[in-house]
């Protein structure tokens, strides 16, 4: 083993450490806060995140079958709180039952109101009802009574943010924004004669974005005879326009695709954060839906 890297969820704090057997860190946290652990070797490196109370903690761990596992954690029973909670999660969501889950799911927030694995919490009641403007009204009632006391917080913008955009925007008049083409022209996107239009939010280093994109591929004749529309927005930085122009065509992707101006930003106004990510809207613009996987999209329009 070479070195341990660790910091916390946010990035305030960044520390690494040689290390053999044992290392040890010290953050100046006070309160419970979300850690990344990163053992690095000159091969291959292994990570694990956690849940910690502040205080001093001894994390007991060993490496097995090329995984880090964790075998006890001393004096921070937060760590198995959120163990936990996220086993309960897991058993609740192989009912497919959207009531029981989401009330799970509200009384656990509630519950951590006064810390920030809240808006963990948080983000998967958003990943479950975000097309349910009735349940994320629940959710905002819950989190409007923590006010701004976390707003610094990586995971505050991913659920304040953008719940109170997905019940505040309901249309998007894109002709109010421009795009650079892969031709290097700027561009407005015009919607043309099809019903339904997915902008697929994205960028090129986004691992997830690109696995999808091959199924974007596979399934867009299925989507245009059902008269929907793929429209690829990247946010990545103009000087890239050369690498996306070639990773499109290397692929074979034929679907529109253009990146975003550096201002009046579409995703700015969308709130969007986390990528890929799918607005869909029909041919007036009115949004009527969001979703955070392809698959969804598919499953949405009933294709296989």
């Amino acid at each position: 083993m070479t070195k341990v890297e660790t910091f916390d969820l946010s990035q305030k704090v960044v520390l690494t450490s040689q290390f053999k057997d044992t290392t040890s860190f010290d953050f100046p946290f006070s309160e419970i806060n979300c850690y990344n652990f990163r053992f690095v070797t000159k091969t291959k490196n292994f990570s694990q995140q956690m849940w910690l109370n502040s205080g001093k903690i001894t994390i007991k761990a060993r490496f097995s079958n090329d995984e880090l596992i964790i075998d006890t954690v001393q004096n921070s029973s937060f760590y198995y709180k959120v163990k936990s909670f996220h086993e309960n999660l897991s058993a609740l969501l192989k009912t497919r039952d959207t009531n029981l889950i989401n009330s799970f799911l509200l009384k656990e927030y509630e519950a951590n109101l006064n810390n920030v694995f809240s808006y963990s919490i948080g983000m998967n009641f958003l990943g479950i009802n975000q097309n349910s403007k009735l349940a994320l009204l629940k959710l905002k009632a819950l989190f409007v009574l923590q006010g701004s006391t976390f707003q610094s917080f990586l995971l505050y913008p991913y659920v304040v943010d953008r719940i109170n955009n997905i019940l505040a925007v309901d249309k998007i008049d894109i002709k109010n924004y421009s795009f650079i083409a892969p031709n290097g022209e700027i561009s407005k996107i015009q919607l043309g004669n099809a019903n339904h239009y997915v902008l697929d939010f994205w960028f090129l280093n986004c691992a997830p974005c690109v696995r999808e994109h091959a199924e974007i591929n596979r399934t867009l004749e299925k989507l245009r005879s059902k008269k929907v529309e793929v429209i690829g927005i990247s946010i990545d930085d103009a000087g890239n326009l050369g690498l996306l122009k070639n990773y499109l065509v290397k692929n074979n992707y034929f679907w529109s695709n253009y990146i975003e101006s550096s201002h009046n930003r579409l995703t700015t106004r969308l709130d969007i954060n986390t990528f890929p990510n799918y607005i869909l809207i029909n041919s007036k613009g009115d949004i009527t839906g969001s979703f955070r996987s392809f698959s969804e999209i598919l499953k949405h329009f009933n294709i296989e």
